[in-house]
């Protein structure tokens, strides 16, 4: 999964140092209570060189300091020995009679007293500070993974790609190998995600079985299943439980820190497949809605469209069945041409109506042909032409246009559709500008015509299916600009409308370039065939 690798890549860095959640150990090293030990020799060093302008007390605050300087770098075992060596140190260096122990003196068992307890009093404050102090950043390592976590899933498309963060990030926090089991269609337990090797025998399978269904902790360290070499967290939702969690951890790797970042990684992983499911079924429920709606506008459009050419053929039947032998000759033929106009016009309908349903569906597979950019309009206007007859058409074409491969019907409709489209808006009579030039990777052809334009706000929307600009009856289906628009996607394209500072609506359509055109033959190879 591309994606959801990116995604992992991207939000690595912002985990940090989070795989040391719940490895916070004790001070109480033997490194603490070697360093105490030098701290009271430099302390007696420090005093037995100024023995000659130092008093007692003087060597006492020293002492103190020693002590208070242990209780703070390290934890209260290597500030208690620090009271008992300085109480110790002082009283056999600098207590009279010297490099002597003399505990007799009732005058200096307060001072003795008195270093001792400092000793254990800041050793216990300080110990219960770092404590904590261990808490708090436990607390924020754990936090930092769960934002991680989260925005990670924010990200996410699909399931898949989210069950693969939440392993990853459990991999990456916890620092040991896990997997995501989700049930599939039949209801059975499967692995849809994993990073290292996670056993799943007999007793995982139960663990993690029981923890689907009670939507409970089971396996290593809890009192269910456990027996299983891994711990099972569920996926639980609301009402549901929708996986289990697992991480192959060690009995001396499972500590309270790490089983709880693991139940909180499954409360959000639950929550964002959750959201998953709901954006999916929300997708399902506009898809159907919109495909309501585009039944009854076909309906709606088709009905209507056909209504007036049925009347009218059936309104000429039965007048050349019931009165033909009163009608004129004239009349005759009128109803005849009549008769033959409607039903083009209802073939022109249910033709664009297939060519849609075609285009939309996906499975039409490009032919391209190279082509210049005239013999395509040519073509276009061949297939009009019994409407174009008295519209005035002013071409701007650079010789020098590059081939483009198109499949030539495709875009001969489309090209054909606009003309149409300025007959049937701009007018019989209208003038329409046709110019073409090359931009970066593409080929432009504007139709431009000067009639009354397009509606203001309306320059996308005439574009969907069905849609007309104009409330007044121009004799279209309302699908001639929806079929341009579906051709020129299949080839990668663009089409856009907008109105001319002049007056009238402009139609630019952007056809990519795409291969390499094949050599035209010189003039020379042409003059010699």
């Amino acid at each position: 999964m591309k994606d959801a690798t990116g995604a992992m890549e991207s939000t690595s860095g912002d985990v940090g140092d989070i795989s040391k959640v719940g490895e916070l150990k004790g001070d109480s090293t033997y490194r603490g209570y070697a360093f105490v030990f030098l701290f009271v020799f430099i302390a007696t060093g420090v005093g037995w060189l100024g023995r000659s302008f130092l008093y007692l007390p003087d060597d006492v605050i020293i002492y103190l300091y020693v002590i208070v300087v242990s209780a703070l770098l390290y934890s209260w075992g290597p500030a208690l020995l620090a009271s008992i060596l300085s109480v110790l140190a002082f009283d056999f260096f600098f207590f009279p009679p010297v490099l002597e122990f003399n505990f007799a003196d009732i005058h200096y068992v307060a001072t003795f007293g008195a270093m001792f307890c400092v000793g254990l009093l800041v050793s216990k404050l300080t110990s219960r500070i770092r404590r904590e102090q261990r808490k708090s950043v436990e607390r924020e390592r754990r936090t930092a993974a769960l934002y991680a976590l989260s925005r990670a899933l924010g990200a996410a498309k699909d399931e898949s790609q989210a069950a693969e963060l939440i392993v990853h990030h459990a991999v990456t926090v916890l620092g040991v190998s896990s997997a995501l089991l989700m049930p599939d269609a039949a209801g059975a337990l499967g692995i849809v995600a994993s990073e290292g090797a996670v056993p799943y025998q007999s007793d995982e399978q139960l663990a993690a079985a029981w923890t689907f269904e009670h939507g409970q902790a089971a396996g290593r360290g809890t009192g269910t299943h456990a027996n299983a070499r891994v711990v099972c967290v569920p996926l639980a939702a609301a009402r549901s439980t929708m996986g289990v969690l697992v991480a192959n951890v060690t009995p001396t790797e499972l500590d309270l820190q790490r089983r709880e970042v693991l139940e909180a990684f499954g409360r959000q992983g639950a929550l964002s497949i959750s959201g998953l499911r709901a954006a999916e079924q929300l997708k399902v429920a506009e898809m159907r809605a919109r495909t309501e709606a585009m039944r009854g506008a076909l309906l709606s459009s088709v009905s209507r469209d056909l209504r007036t050419p049925l009347a009218n053929i059936t309104e000429a039947a039965v007048l050349l069945r019931d009165k033909s032998e009163l009608l004129g000759q004239e009349r005759r033929a009128a109803a005849l041409v009549a008769v033959c106009a409607e039903a083009e016009r209802m073939e022109q309908l249910i033709a664009k109506l297939l060519d849609m349903s075609q285009l939309e569906s996906g499975e039409h597979v490009l032919q391209r042909i190279w082509l210049p950019c005239e013999e395509l309009l040519s073509a276009a206007l061949g297939i009009v032409q019994n409407k174009i007859v008295n519209l005035t058409i002013r071409t701007d074409i650079p010789p020098d246009l590059p081939l483009i491969a198109v499949e030539p019907p495709l875009v001969e409709h489309l090209l054909a559709n606009l003309f149409e489209n300025a007959v049937n808006y701009a007018g019989p009579r209208a003038t329409v500008d046709v110019m073409a030039h090359s931009a970066e990777n593409a080929l432009v052809v504007e139709i431009a015509d000067n009639g009354p334009g397009i509606p203001i706000g309306t320059e996308e929307r005439i574009f969907e299916k069905f849609y007309r600009a104009s409330k007044s009856d121009q004799g279209g289906s309302g699908l001639g600009l929806a079929i341009c628009r579906a051709i020129i996607e299949i080839h990668g394209g663009s089409i856009s409308a907008s109105n001319r500072p002049s007056g009238g609506a402009a139609f630019r359509v952007t056809i990519p370039l795409v291969g390499t055109p094949p050599e035209l033959p010189s003039e020379q190879e042409l003059s010699f065939v």
